[in-house]
């Protein structure tokens, strides 16, 4: 029994150890994390700050109460570096999902970055970017040109006011499938994607027609993509539309938003590679503390109580003399004595298998 505890006692706190590890990096950085943004907002004045609020809660961003803590004194620093261990974790498991849908680790850190670029100069985020361009490659679009697809389609998200991953799956599952479909037609001119008159210029018929030349699975694949360069080229409906919406107090939010979240990512990225192998540690060592096998320990057990009560010991701080004394007057008194619940307490006790633990002939009435 001295072996397992010995053991056990080690396995457990080599986990507390790792454990508190990982947790006292996360604070360290919170505490020098909440310094920074709490004097960065401080820095703005009542004036700015309030002018800051107003714009969050226009923009439909909820950041009021996070502002008004950080002029107070502070953001939260444990709930600052939470949030950039998660922006870290987040973005490392979107490079691990560019890498496998690339198949080049050096590529997919040059995409991201450019895709971190163009989200900083438009007015979607990085999430919602990074998503779209995932969906792309995943539906066959080269990861040399999904910047540039992905203008195109940002453009015309941005002048119907959809998401960009909407219509970067419509675009995408066009790819694959070599063809537009009626459907396709539907979706993309319930948006109000002008694609009826875009094809019909495109092949010199009506728009009335156009429907036909679909159904007939003459419009390929290339003619939407053409559609979509016009669209967004110069002179085009859509030509500019990031950029001019990225200049509206929305997009300038939206702009702030990544900034700050890149802060967060710089600064969450060095927290999470030092945390890494302690949570790791952590997860090895689990396993451990389950691995003693349940009778082996139950036997051990046992042998402690059989050994204190034939020593005049005690159970769980009570002297088996003392329970039997007591037995005997509630008895005496006209009770049930402690038979019922002893009885109980051992038909408990061999049910998570410390047979043989309770003797409780003595106890009985």
């Amino acid at each position: 029994m001295s072996a397992l505890t010995v053991t056990l006692g080690a396995d457990i706190t080599a986990l507390q150890r790792a454990l508190a590890g990982a947790t006292e990096l996360v604070a360290a950085s919170a505490r020098r994390m909440g310094k920074m943004t709490g004097a960065g907002l401080a820095g703005l004045g009542k004036g700015g700050a309030a002018a800051l609020e107003k714009g969050f809660a226009v923009s439909g961003i909820a950041l009021k109460a996070g502002i008004g803590a950080a002029l107070a004194g502070g953001a939260a620093a444990v709930g600052i570096g939470v949030k950039a261990v998660n922006q870290a974790a987040d973005f490392e498991q979107t490079k691990v999902a560019f890498t496998t849908l690339i198949g080049d680790a050096a590529k997919a850190e040059q995409t991201l970055a450019k895709l971190r670029k163009f989200s900083d100069e438009t007015p979607f985020q990085f999430p919602e970017v990074s998503d779209a361009a995932r969906k792309l490659i995943a539906f066959g679009e080269s990861a040399n040109t999904v910047p540039a697809t992905l203008r195109r389609i940002g453009d015309v998200s941005a002048g119907i006011q959809a998401p960009i991953g909407e219509i970067a799956e419509i675009y995408g599952k066009a790819r694959v499938q070599g063809r537009l479909f009626a459907e396709d037609v539907n979706q993309l001119t319930g948006r109000g994607i002008p694609i009826i008159g875009e094809l019909a210029k495109q092949f010199g018929v009506n728009e009335s027609q156009v429907r036909k030349l679909v159904e007939s699975g003459v419009v390929g694949f290339p003619q939407i993509e053409k559609a979509f360069i016009d669209m967004t080229g110069k002179g085009g409906k859509f030509s500019g539309m990031m950029e001019a919406q990225s200049k509206t107090t929305k997009g300038l939010f939206s702009t702030l938003m990544d900034s700050v979240n890149g802060v967060f990512l710089a600064l969450g990225t060095p927290i999470n590679d030092a945390i890494r192998p302690l949570v790791a540690e952590a997860i090895d060592l689990v396993p451990k503390l389950m691995g003693f096998e349940s009778q082996d320990v139950n036997t051990n057990f046992g042998d402690i109580l059989k050994s204190n009560k034939a020593e005049g010991g005690s159970l769980f701080g009570v002297k088996y003399k003392d329970l039997q004394q007591e037995n005997n007057r509630l008895i005496a008194s006209g009770g049930e004595g402690l038979g019922k619940s002893a009885a109980e307490a051992a038909r408990k006790a061999g049910e998570f298998g410390f047979t043989d633990t309770f003797d409780t002939t003595g106890l009985k009435n």
